[in-house]
């Protein structure tokens, strides 16, 4: 049996405030773990299917470790799903606590970074973990975006978004409603945060090391908070 949502998304949530966090958290971390990490996608996995593809035209250092990230995030997606499947109710504490899970994951994959860092070895064991951590941080990402967030834009998966988001331009030039006035918001938004977010990755990275982790980790903490000061407003 379906677990009940009480999510209440589309009454709670706006589409250029929290969807567009999570974008430019994910935006940020993928930035991030590229320029660390050997080319290294954490949030769009897909990616590294294409630049594995592309190393065995070439040199091959680190086509282990984009290859390994694919059954990696897979893992963390099922598990992730799993969890969110044994719920009888998905609530807004529910929701903080996945958002939690990927905090964490992230924070450690700073850590890492932090102590491991410059990496020498695209396919060194210091390298493999830091990246695989991170993957997983985003794994749940993923897994909650596609089960309990779908009235929103993905955050991680920009392909789509700028599709649509061409598609909403045109419609509203044709037929400025608002209708699809809404409809440009929410796919213009998500793409906009995830662009803002990489530069912030990018400057972050350059400014602060391994630290500018924290950038994405804010990001998310503040949708956290969001979510719980919900709960405590509606308890009293």
């Amino acid at each position: 049996m379906a677990a009940e949502n009480q999510l209440l998304l589309n009454k709670r949530w706006r589409h250029y405030k929290e969807p567009a966090l999570l974008a430019a958290s994910a935006g940020a971390i993928d930035t991030i773990s590229f320029i660390t990490l050997f080319g290294l996608f954490t949030a769009h996995v897909t990616g590294n299917l294409v630049v594995a593809g592309a190393s065995l035209a070439g040199e091959n250092e680190g086509i282990v470790i984009k290859l390994l990230v694919i059954p990696v995030f897979m893992i963390s997606v099922a598990v992730t799903t799993l969890i969110i499947k044994t719920r009888k109710c998905i609530t807004p504490t529910f929701l903080a606590g996945l958002f939690m899970s990927e905090v964490l994951l992230l924070l450690l994959f700073a850590l890492l970074g932090y102590m491991w860092s410059p990496f020498a070895e695209p396919d060194g064991l210091t390298t493999l973990v830091t990246g695989m951590t991170g993957v997983m941080g985003m794994g749940v990402r993923n897994a909650t975006s596609r089960l309990l967030l779908s009235i929103t834009s993905p955050s991680t998966m920009m392909t789509g978004n700028v599709t649509q988001l061409t598609i909403d331009i045109i419609n509203y030039f044709q037929i400025p409603s608002t209708e699809n006035h809404t409809k440009l918001i929410k796919s213009g938004s998500s793409v906009i945060g995830f662009l803002a977010g990489a530069g912030l990755g990018t400057l972050g990275y350059i400014l602060m090391g391994f630290f500018s982790v924290l950038i994405p980790v804010i990001m998310i903490v503040a949708v956290i908070y969001k979510e719980v000061s919900y709960v405590l407003i509606m308890r009293k």
